[in-house]
């Protein structure tokens, strides 16, 4: 049997209003990387990569905001994955990157990003 994670991701009983996007929310056990004898192994190499994206983004991209409003944000599910399919976003003024990267300054401080819908 295969359960999809964002079935359990979404239970109420566990995760407060599982719907509305939450940074602050308090990590808990969710099933994405199953349990007991099932755990799997690449947990912690996962959890550490997605630290390192984050903390990168945040170097790289200090201030992203929404280039729209919140409404008209669709969640989808295409029968694996729900959440949002595209989120249009705008970065703020960028950092000087790092010398290993030629001490250059990042490219144009003004930049719109989207996750195309597949």
């Amino acid at each position: 049997m295969l359960v999809p994670n964002d079935i359990g991701n979404r239970d109420p009983e566990v995760f407060p209003e599982p719907n509305r996007p939450d940074r602050t929310r308090a990590p808990r056990n969710h099933p994405v990387f199953g349990s007991g004898v099932h755990h799997c192994l690449g947990h912690a190499p996962a959890r550490m990569e997605l630290q390192v994206v984050h903390s990168t983004l945040h170097r790289r991209i200090p201030i992203p905001r929404l280039a729209t409003d919140l409404e008209p944000i669709p969640f989808e599910h295409d029968g694996s994955v729900y959440g949002v399919h595209a989120l249009p976003v705008t970065a703020g003024a960028s950092r000087p990157l790092n010398s290993r990267w030629g001490g250059g300054i990042a490219p144009p401080s003004h930049r719109e990003v989207s996750i195309p819908h597949r």
